[in-house]
């Protein structure tokens, strides 16, 4: 399926079993960070000498790129990808701003990155299956995202262990 064929209109696409099965994972990591949010209490945001400081900045990149994403999902009026894109920036600023107040957020980052690498290897799989494609990407690149978003969400995870 291609963006080509979508409505024009506000709409709702069927994303069948496998992304159904991603945003699921999805919703649990973005749980975690919002988790993460309301439990991180209302102390200073500490940038200088925080032990996260490249989760923190990986994930400060991915928070902006979920920003920019909610925009594109927005414009392609699939609503319920307009909803999972918003939910999804604030999980990601949510679990950011937790990270800059405490380092004991970590433990919800470490469940929000295991999750959303399994929401990716599912997402690459059903990008590979369905032939679904947007903003003129081939499948390959689709997939080829996908797997680099793997492994941001990999590396934050990895930074928040060690």
């Amino acid at each position: 399926m291609t963006t080509s064929a979508a409505p024009t209109g506000f709409h709702i696409r069927n994303w069948g079993t496998l992304g159904w099965i991603e945003t699921g994972l999805k919703v649990v990591a973005i749980i975690f960070g919002l988790l993460a949010f309301f439990n991180s209490g209302s102390g200073d945001l500490v940038i200088g000498g925080n032990q996260n400081i490249v989760a923190v900045a990986v994930l400060a990149l991915m928070t902006l790129i979920m920003i920019g994403v909610f925009f594109v999902r927005f414009s392609a009026k699939e609503i319920v990808s307009i909803v999972f894109g918003l939910f999804n920036a604030l999980g990601h600023a949510g679990l950011l701003i937790a990270l800059l107040r405490t380092p004991e957020a970590s433990g919800y980052g470490i469940l929000f990155g295991i999750f959303m690498v399994l929401g990716e290897v599912v997402r690459a799989r059903y990008f590979q299956v369905s032939g679904y494609t947007e903003g003129g990407m081939s499948t390959a690149r689709m997939v080829m995202a996908s797997r680099s978003f793997l492994v941001i969400y990999a590396l934050i995870t990895l930074a928040l262990i060690l």
